[in-house]
């Protein structure tokens, strides 16, 4: 009785085949997966930090502002808001910190597209009521989308200062008014 023992290479490089088509199909489904849970995550992320800078200013009895960074890290005209942001009092209003500003927070580099639209584009700014203001005075509401490659969110501020997280269907190039 002729009997073989073990596998042959043909068996081995179907298996190797097999192989190599799964580990495919398991690599694309858990990348979408980590840009899903990238985007949310810094979408909560800049949902929290508008939040705390409303409780901030409440509590502090004073305005604080939230503004975008430019590759120094510092609230510029230059900046964005994927380069990080930084949360200080701003009691003059002036929309960026004074050099002997009280810091409160900041956070680094994005790894996903944010952004926002025109009212929110330099800065987020809360009286001590907690009611975002524009320097000017006038009324602050805006949004923010933030982009992954397979799942957008928008951050909604409202006139009181609420600000609402909610999944979108696509992340236009165009500015979302």
């Amino acid at each position: 009785m002729k009997g073989t023992q073990g596998i042959g290479v043909v068996e081995l490089l179907i298996v190797i085949v097999v192989l190599a088509i799964l580990t495919g199909i398991t690599a694309s489904g858990f990348q979408g997966t980590l840009d899903r849970r990238r985007a949310e995550g810094e979408a909560q992320d800049l949902w929290s930090a508008l939040n705390r800078a409303r409780t901030e200013a409440i509590m502090r009895d004073t305005r604080v502002t939230l503004c975008p960074v430019n590759d120094a890290g510092q609230c510029a005209a230059d900046a964005s808001w994927e380069n990080g942001w930084r949360m200080f009092e701003d009691p003059m209003a002036q929309g960026y910190p004074a050099e002997d500003a009280a810091w409160i927070d900041g956070r680094g580099v994005s790894t996903v597209d944010i952004r926002p639209n025109t009212p929110v584009d330099a800065y987020v700014s809360y009286t001590s009521r907690g009611v975002p203001r524009r320097l000017t005075g006038a009324l602050q509401m805006g949004s923010f989308r933030i982009c992954g490659e397979a799942v957008a969110y928008r951050l909604v501020m409202t006139s009181v200062g609420r600000v609402r997280l909610e999944e979108i269907a696509e992340c236009p190039l165009a500015d979302p008014g």
